[in-house]
């Protein structure tokens, strides 16, 4: 009876230890690990950054696809195309007063 008493005092706070260190492991991974909650928030805030750079950039495309279809064949915009040639080729009118 004695050596019972002495293993139970022994075994007991040795698979408690073990246990809550288990728990302190376990639940450190779940906070912090990889595929924790911090990481689940790094995620939903790069895809909120995401979302915002390609709004921005349909926009951007949206803008150019325009340019592009007002210089088209079939919707040919002269002022547009007057004021894109004298930008690339550098030339201004005589009554012109350009501001730099």
């Amino acid at each position: 009876m004695f050596r019972e008493i002495s293993i139970a005092r022994t075994v007991i706070p040795i698979v408690t230890m073990l246990s809550l260190g288990g728990i302190v492991v376990f639940g450190h991974s779940g906070l912090y690990g990889a595929y924790g909650l911090s990481a689940l928030q790094d995620a939903r805030h790069q895809e909120r950054v995401m979302q915002a750079e390609k709004a921005a950039l349909a926009a951007e495309r949206a803008r150019m696809q325009n340019l592009v279809e007002r210089l088209g064949d079939e919707k040919l915009d002269l002022d547009l195309l007057d004021e894109r040639a004298r930008r690339v080729l550098g030339y201004s009118r005589n009554d012109e007063i350009i501001i730099r």
